[in-house]
């Protein structure tokens, strides 16, 4: 009776310790777990940063706006375009952080600017006005 309880005894413990590395898996490290230098990409960071400083100057009938660019880049542009109550303003773009325009109306006058990156993200757009 005593080699049968032992018997037992071992096919219990065996059993045991087969059926836990079985539920282990194969035995290789989860892929995921063991990676190295895999660092999260930050969403924030790609963020294009909005134009600063938008100011306009007017000399008669001639509007100038200048902005800043608070992280420059290669290829950046910049696109701008009047405000104008009907929305019928059509954009236009520049290599400068600067714009100059005639025949201006009377009235404060603005415009809204955006930077784009040379990869097509872009800004949100800042307006800014001058009388």
């Amino acid at each position: 009776m005593w080699i049968g309880i032992a018997a037992a005894a071992v096919v219990l413990v065996g059993g045991t310790i087969i059926g836990v590395n079985l539920l282990q898996g194969t035995g290789e490290p989860d892929p995921v777990a063991t990676q190295q230098g895999a660092v999260p990409k930050d969403p924030i960071s790609d963020a294009v940063p909005a134009v600063d400083d938008l100011a306009g100057t007017r000399d008669g009938t001639t509007i100038t706006f200048t902005w800043t660019n608070p992280a420059e880049e290669d290829g950046d542009l910049y696109l701008w375009n009047t405000v104008s109550l009907d929305g019928t303003g059509v954009p236009e773009s520049t290599e400068e952080p600067t714009v100059t325009f005639e025949g201006a109306a009377t009235g404060q006058v603005c415009i809204d600017v955006l930077l784009r990156r040379e990869d097509g993200r872009a800004s949100e757009q800042v307006r800014g006005c001058v009388e």
